[in-house]
Parts: structure tokens; C-alpha cells; sequence
């Protein structure tokens, strides 16, 4: 039975997750089961990757269009194990999920987007953190272009809680330390923000955002 408990429990979140989904009535009743506590836990102490992305996967369908699923999440303590799975994940997927629920957890909810935020631009500037993690830095750039992506709001709380200058640090090449791969995320999560927001434009540009946008056009011709 320990051996199959991993699996067992990500089945559970899957079908918890398929439950919720689109199904205001399901979300109900599974958090009046008490289901999003255990869900939390599985995040922060589940006992392989798999458990924990169906555990993501499943909070994001519990608070599609939810607030009081949301505001359970957060009171549970779901919110920084989505942020740590986003950096310390090794898969494709369990970064997906981990972006979704995050993002829904931030939609129509300011207190969580500037919570969320926060946490995200905080992993964003400890370089040292995410040079250890193979792949963190990509990662934690994939999920802020992700999440900005015609956000106006969450691409405003990026910029409040301090994102912009980090960013411009990894497209500089983070101090020696970025990849290229990180680079190309960090440029891409410029993108998400500048797209269509004139504030941003400015505060990009003011913070000498352009040099090594230009740079880059000419290390990709060589």
C-alpha cells in the first residue's frame, strides 16, 4: 500500500481537478469536503512530482471564477509551495499547473495577485538560489511571461513589487550567471509586459532595458 500511496493520491487530485472543473457546484462541494487542506499539504510535503502537479492542477480548477476557493487556498497556505514548484519543479507540466492555478489565484483577487507577485519577484532576484536549481531561472522567466501575458494587472503588480530591474539583470545575463535559455525567457517576460502597456514601456526604457535588447540582436547573429 506505501508503495502505491504517490499514485493514489495523484489520482485522487486528477479527479478531484476534473471534478471541479467549469462546475461551480462541484467546487462547492469539494471544498465544503474539506478536500483544498490535504490538496495544500500534498504540495508542500507530496512525495514525488507527480502528486504535486496533480495537486496544482487541482486547486486551479477549485478557484476558476471562485473567490471563496481562493481565499481558502490562501488561508491554507497553498500559495508559496505553487511559488516553490514553480522554481524547483523539473517538469513541463508541473510548471503548467503550477502557472495556472497561481494565475487564477491572482484573477479578480488583488490581495493574492500583490501577494503572488511579491513572492515571485523575490525568487526572481535571489540569482544564487536559481543558478543552483538547474533550469530555476528559466523557469520562474516562463511564469512571469506566462502570467503577464495581456494581464494588465498582474503585469502592473509585477512591476510594483519590483520585477523590472531582475528582469533587465537576467536579459543582461544575470552577472555571468544566466543561460542563454534564461535569457530568451527573460526577454520574452519583457515582452508579456510591454505589450500594449505605455507605463511599462517607459519604466522598461528608464531602466535601461534597451541596451541589452540591442546586445542580444547581435550575439543571435553570431
Amino acid at each position: 500500500m506505501g508503495a502505491l500511496l504517490p499514485e493514489l493520491q495523484a489520482n485522487a487530485a486528477e479527479c478531484l481537478g476534473n471534478l471541479s472543473h467549469q462546475n461551480p457546484t462541484n467546487q462547492a462541494t469539494i471544498a465544503r469536503t474539506g478536500a483544498i487542506g490535504p490538496l495544500c499539504t500534498l504540495l508542500r510535503e507530496g512525495s514525488d512530482e507527480q502528486v504535486k502537479t496533480r495537486a496544482a492542477g487541482a486547486l486551479w480548477a477549485l478557484t476558476i471564477d471562485n473567490k471563496p476557493n481562493k481565499d481558502t487556498v490562501t488561508k491554507m497556505g497553498g500559495v508559496e509551495p505553487l511559488v516553490s514548484l514553480i522554481v524547483g519543479g523539473a517538469t513541463d507540466a508541473s510548471l503548467e499547473q503550477a502557472i495556472q492555478a497561481l494565475a487564477c489565484l491572482c484573477f479578480k483577487h488583488s490581495e493574492n495577485r500583490e501577494n503572488i507577485a511579491k513572492l515571485i519577484v523575490t525568487r526572481m532576484a535571489n540569482r544564487s538560489q536559481l543558478t543552483q536549481q538547474a533550469g530555476g531561472a528559466e523557469r520562474v522567466l516562463w511564469a512571469v511571461s506566462k502570467m503577464c501575458k495581456g494581464q494588465a494587472t498582474i503585469q502592473a503588480a509585477i512591476a510594483k513589487a519590483g520585477g523590472v530591474p531582475p528582469l533587465i539583470v537576467w536579459l543582461s545575463g544575470g552577472g555571468g550567471d544566466a543561460s542563454p535559455e534564461a535569457q530568451a525567457a527573460a526577454a520574452t517576460a519583457l515582452l508579456s509586459m510591454v505589450a500594449g502597456n505605455e507605463m511599462l514601456q517607459s519604466l522598461i526604457a528608464q531602466s535601461n532595458g534597451i541596451p541589452p535588447l540591442v546586445q542580444l540582436l547581435g550575439d543571435g547573429g553570431n
